[in-house]
């Protein structure tokens, strides 16, 4: 992602961007802090300043990983599955146009 700021920044300062990224986090902390997550997302989309970022959980699907991944993740007790809150996607999705001045 930041390849590509850097590459259309011109383009995209003229734009309001918003971002978001998916991940276990949410629904497993110990993977890591949502806002940490956030922060790298801000960090890899400066120099721009996006007008909104969040974080969505996502889904992990064993049956997609190799046996190392899978491994770890039985090791970890990490869930598995499809995470997806589509009312909460599609209210952040929502609040875009406001926050975007459209």
């Amino acid at each position: 992602m930041a390849a590509f700021v850097a590459a259309n920044k011109d383009g995209l300062s003229r734009l309001p961007v918003a971002g978001f990224i998916t991940g276990i986090a949410p629904v497993y902390p110990k993977t890591g802090d949502v806002k940490g997550f956030t922060d790298q997302l801000v960090t890899a989309l400066a120099p721009i300043s996006p007008v909104a970022v969040t974080m969505f959980a996502g889904t992990l699907n064993a049956g997609k990983m190799n046996f190392i991944e899978r491994s770890l993740t039985s090791l970890m007790k990490v869930p598995t599955g499809d995470f997806r809150d589509w009312t909460a996607i599609e209210a952040w999705a929502r609040t875009l146009a406001g926050k975007m001045g459209l």
